[in-house]
């Protein structure tokens, strides 16, 4: 019977042990998970005008609050010419030169039209074309260079088409 209670009580205390160590953080803890990409960063929108308008991006998770955990999917962008008009802003977006796919900037798009509503945007890969964008009359050159170089274009605020390297992509309507 003596022998009965000694294996009794080391068989309870090998299962109580083993009951407290499943594997378990400690009660009270938790682990963080592991960031499975790097935050991509966008411009914050500016509300003064244009001649004045700084230029400054943040990441997502600075805006919202959230850890660095972020959707990926979308290229990072700053938006670094706005020009106001009566119809609506205009628009021109700097993306790092690389090679994007249609949901990556289809994303992008979506993101501009949703943080600035504007009546245009062009997206470019490359500061030198910036001010090509927004020009009334090119040369040749000065054209095959901005077609080179622009990635999408927004028109009428909904209407997109796909430029440059991406003009086999079917263009989208915002909205349908």
């Amino acid at each position: 019977m003596r022998r009965t209670l000694v294996v009794g009580a080391m068989t309870a205390m090998v299962l109580l042990a083993a009951a407290c160590d499943r594997g378990e953080d400690t009660p009270g803890t938790t682990s963080a998970p592991e960031p499975t990409s790097a935050p991509s960063t966008v411009a914050a929108p500016d509300t003064t005008p244009a001649s004045t308008a700084p230029t400054t991006t943040t990441t997502a998770a600075e805006e919202t609050g959230d850890a660095p955990n972020l959707v990926a999917g979308m290229p990072s962008y700053e938006v670094v010419e706005r020009v106001e008009s009566t119809d609506g802003e205009e628009l021109v977006v700097l993306v790092e030169p690389g090679t994007y796919t249609n949901v990556e900037l289809e994303n992008l798009v979506f993101d501009i039209v949703d943080r600035f509503r504007p009546l245009t945007a062009t997206v470019v890969d490359d500061p030198e074309v910036v001010a090509l964008a927004l020009a009334d009359e090119l040369t040749p050159e000065q054209e095959a260079l901005l077609e080179q170089h622009t990635f999408l274009e927004l028109v009428d605020g909904v209407d997109v088409t796909f430029r440059g390297p991406y003009s086999d992509l079917t263009g989208i309507v915002i909205g349908s």
